[in-house]
């Protein structure tokens, strides 16, 4: 729950996921948007939220968990104060010569990592200090372009080409809500629309029991996309590809 206050500001309400045109205006806005809707229904988030009010956690902290550049509540609003902006933890791949073994390094939000040839600063201290004055001038023009980029506003947000994501969020709130599984299955397009027409075996509205196991698989698809879109840092897929997830 949102913490209380006698400022009385203006706290994210969630859905009941009885409005499917709600869920569809999410998909338009962009994969920024429907990573934080994600994100806001993670309930350890909304815990660290809730700590970091009352002083217990750090807010920059809070958000360097969660990769976000600056802490923005769970319970605000997404377009109050300021959008949330992403960053996400890549991964590099280098590649270790001769045997051509791959060794994976797993990048933390606003970190970069830069390879030296260690055999040749053995051999050559010419080498060593070549390749150190090289690495100061890279890692000086990378964090140039951090420090320009940041300053820099997120493009407006393009249009998300992944299907469902809607029918994950609207599952996951109705869900929320205590609404049983039948009734759900009925309230959203997407499994609603597993249910054919009349036909010879079943009448208009009624399941035979091929489109019963249709639907039911397309509802086990949705709740576990929505779960592991809002699991940890699952919803970081939707904002690696979304503009301004970097910046």
């Amino acid at each position: 729950m949102a913490p209380e206050t006698n400022e009385s500001p203006a706290y994210y309400v969630r859905p009941s996921g009885r409005c499917a045109d709600h869920y569809a205006s999410l998909v338009i806005e962009g994969r920024q948007r429907l990573a934080w809707e994600f994100l806001i229904r993670n309930e350890e988030f909304q815990i660290d939220c809730q700590a970091a009010y009352v002083g217990y956690l750090d807010p920059p902290a809070v958000a360097a968990k969660w990769g976000m550049y600056k802490f923005k509540p769970w319970y605000e609003p997404f377009a109050l104060n300021r959008e949330p902006r992403f960053v996400t933890s890549k991964v590099r791949t280098f590649y270790a010569k001769p045997s051509g073994s791959l060794t994976r390094i797993r990048m933390s939000p606003g970190e970069v990592a830069f390879v030296v040839d260690v055999d040749r600063m053995v051999k050559a201290r010419d080498s060593r200090d070549a390749q150190l004055a090289t690495l100061v001038r890279h890692l000086d023009a990378t964090i140039a372009r951090r420090a320009k980029r940041r300053n820099v506003e997120p493009a407006p947000p393009s249009r998300v080409n992944e299907s469902n994501l809607d029918a994950c969020l609207q599952v996951m709130d109705l869900r929320h809500h205590r609404i049983a599984s039948a009734e759900i299955k009925r309230e959203v397009k997407y499994l609603r629309d597993a249910v054919p027409h009349a036909s010879a075996d079943n009448k208009d509205g009624e399941r035979g029991a091929k489109q019963t196991n249709s639907v039911n698989g397309r509802f086990r698809d949705v709740k576990n996309r929505g779960k592991a879109l809002t699991d940890r840092h699952g919803y970081l897929k939707l904002a690696d590809r979304a503009h301004g997830s970097s910046k």
